[in-house]
């Protein structure tokens, strides 16, 4: 897995993304997260806190497209409404405040595969979705 930092994504890797997982903040001070698989089979992660990324959790959507499909509330109590659909991707949480986000195109073999793993009681796989994911095209 590649640790990026958010000044470093460009739009080049962002077009390549088939998989996002946002993971919000934990109340045990876990400053939250970007995990993302590329269509190359590259696996990212980004931590949300200062030498990191240039914003806050609520305010990923400024370095993520993708996110401005989501938002809601306002400008000073900002949330993101996982449940809208979005063109060309669905959701599925995967549970503990992590929201994963799937191209269409690889949804199906993905769930697939994913839930197989956690029917057969595979925990590993509600942390490490990724490594399924790269198997997954």
């Amino acid at each position: 897995m590649i640790r990026i930092k958010s000044d470093e994504l460009t739009a080049n890797i962002l077009e390549k993304i088939l998989f996002y997982e946002f993971s919000q903040p934990s109340g045990l001070g876990g400053p939250g997260c970007v995990k993302m698989v590329s269509n190359d089979r590259e696996s990212y992660l980004m931590l949300v806190e200062p030498e990191w990324c240039s914003c806050e959790f609520y305010e990923l959507y400024k370095i993520f497209p993708i996110l401005r499909e989501y938002i809601c509330g306002t400008s000073t109590s900002i949330y993101y409404d996982w449940q809208k659909q979005q063109s060309g991707w669905k959701y599925y949480y995967i549970g503990y405040g992590s929201n994963l986000l799937i191209k269409n195109e690889v949804y199906e073999r993905f769930m697939e595969k994913y839930l197989e793993a956690i029917h057969a009681g595979d925990i590993y796989t509600l942390v490490h979705w990724d490594e399924i994911a790269q198997e997954s095209f």
